[in-house]
């Protein structure tokens, strides 16, 4: 039965690369507001966290097909003792002892099922997860996104004014976030939003006091 809410019946693209996409407009918002130089700063910085977005998930990637390899090898070479390793993770799951005994023997006779079993329960690896390139996009258009947020004041007004209308813009943006996530997960709305906002806003105000210390240093 499927239940039409339930975020794991939905074949979304945008779940699949939430994490990033969050992160991007968050961190964005945030070091774009923390250093507000233009837009080239949007344009690296955004081409650097896409590619390393891209980088990390392929690196995790390449990590999980080398253990899913060894695990093929161990399948082969050691079926037995795969076998007693299968049973063993249903008799720790709570599954009765008969019933676990049948479903591990099934499993075994199937190469297929039995690698996919081990998958999950051994090795914790999910093939669908990392998807890199997909990923580095995600973050890359989040945080181009999220770094014309804070900009937006500066297109319209002066610097003097646009500043202030820069941190509102940022901290409703950072709410705004904290909402939208609640809506694709669990947790109420007005919580989430709120707390987006302190942690981005936390993370602001110690970027820009960490900034105007090192200012003050460094002219000495």
């Amino acid at each position: 039965m499927e239940i039409k809410n339930f975020i794991h019946h939905k074949k979304s693209r945008l779940l699949k690369s939430a994490r990033e996409i969050v992160f991007g407009l968050e961190d964005g918002m945030v070091s774009t507001l923390g250093a507000i130089s233009g837009l080239v700063i949007i344009a690296v910085e955004s081409i650097s966290m896409g590619v390393g977005s891209f980088l990390a998930s392929a690196s995790e990637k390449n990590i999980e097909q080398r253990k899913i390899e060894e695990e093929k090898f161990e399948l082969k070479n050691f079926p037995d003792q795969e076998k007693t390793e299968l049973l063993n993770f249903y008799l720790h799951e709570g599954w009765p002892e008969k019933l676990a005994t049948d479903m591990a023997k099934y499993a075994s006779q199937n190469h297929g099922l039995i690698l996919k079993e081990m998958m999950v329960k051994e090795l914790k690896v999910f093939p669908q997860k990392l998807e890199p390139f997909k990923n580095g996009v995600a973050m890359f258009l989040a945080y181009l996104i999220g770094g014309f947020i804070p900009l937006f004041g500066y297109f319209i007004f002066s610097f003097n004014q646009a500043i202030w209308l820069s941190v509102i813009i940022t901290l409703l943006g950072l709410f705004i976030l904290g909402v939208a996530v609640a809506k694709i997960s669990v947790g109420f709305w007005l919580k989430n939003g709120l707390k987006m906002l302190i942690l981005g806003g936390l993370a602001l105000l110690a970027g820009t006091l960490m900034s105007q210390l090192a200012k003050k240093i460094l002219l000495k």
